[in-house]
């Protein structure tokens, strides 16, 4: 993990310039009602960044609940206690170990940090293992390890890529080894002044392999979603018949209708699980 990618003020930079209005951020929403369900709620946001997440979720909510975040970046740190969010604490840690006791918190979350962390499975323990009885872990992230979707630091080939995890997908059993199963990539070097979005992912995040791992360990599973129907598959392209094109149209048509496991396999890796 390379703590200093998310030192950079263009990495902050690239975010604010391409995040939604909280009104219309439809994880914003889910996760503001699952807050809801809890009386004066002690949430926790792992990977906090510069608190904009923490500081919409206070907005919505009376004083009566207490925030912290959590992030291995001083300037995110920085830039989150700057906001002056009342109830809310952060603090940075080393990205491994989450400096809490156990059973700390009723909700715990986060946000597009998965396909960037060495270790993902040992992140999600530490977020179970903080996480109160009875309470909820919800983990959104890109779906990179999607047959349809891949991170931009992948170098396999599309057409084989898409083959090969279509295969895995129909025969689990052969590959599927009780673990994450996801792919690791390597982070595309960027100048320091200039940050592009997920080219510091270091996972290919799978939801339909988080799946199987979740049942095979009997997790209490409260939702997954791969949200096919955010999905608007763009190509410019002039082609007379355009494979692309139609691949994404059946594959979405598949997805929204839950046939072949292709309900997992849309654009966002979204996961809600109760302890």
């Amino acid at each position: 993990m390379n703590i200093n990618i998310w030192e950079k003020k263009a990495y902050y930079k690239d975010i604010e310039d391409t995040r939604p209005n909280s009104d219309e951020d439809f994880i914003f929403i889910k996760t503001l009602n699952i807050i809801k369900n809890f009386r004066n709620c002690h949430f926790l946001d792992l990977g906090s960044g510069e608190g904009w997440f923490i500081d919409q979720i206070s907005k919505k909510l009376d004083e009566s609940n207490n925030f912290v975040g959590i992030d291995v970046s001083k300037t995110g740190i920085n830039g989150a206690k700057n906001r002056k969010i009342k109830n809310a604490i952060f603090i940075q840690y080393d990205g491994e170990k989450i400096p809490f006791p156990d059973n700390s918190f009723d909700v715990t979350t986060s946000n597009f940090v998965f396909e960037h962390l060495d270790n993902p499975l040992n992140v999600f323990k530490e977020m179970l293992r903080i996480t109160k009885n009875n309470g909820v872990i919800i983990i959104t992230c890109p779906n990179f390890g999607s047959p349809f979707f891949r991170s931009p630091c992948s170098k396999d080939i599309r057409i084989i890529s898409l083959l090969k995890r279509l295969l895995m997908e129909l025969l689990p059993s052969i590959f599927f080894k009780n673990n994450l199963h996801w792919k690791k990539v390597t982070p595309i070097s960027l100048p320091d002044n200039i940050h592009v979005s997920d080219y510091d992912t270091l996972d290919e995040p799978s939801l339909s392999f988080f799946e199987k791992y979740l049942k095979a360990n009997k997790y209490k599973i409260i939702e997954l979603d791969s949200f096919w129907q955010k999905n608007n598959y763009v190509n410019n392209s002039k082609k007379i018949i355009d494979f692309k094109k139609w691949l994404f149209f059946f594959a979405k048509k598949l997805g929204v209708n839950n046939i072949l496991r292709f309900q997992y396999n849309g654009p966002v890796f979204y996961a809600v699980i109760k302890k």
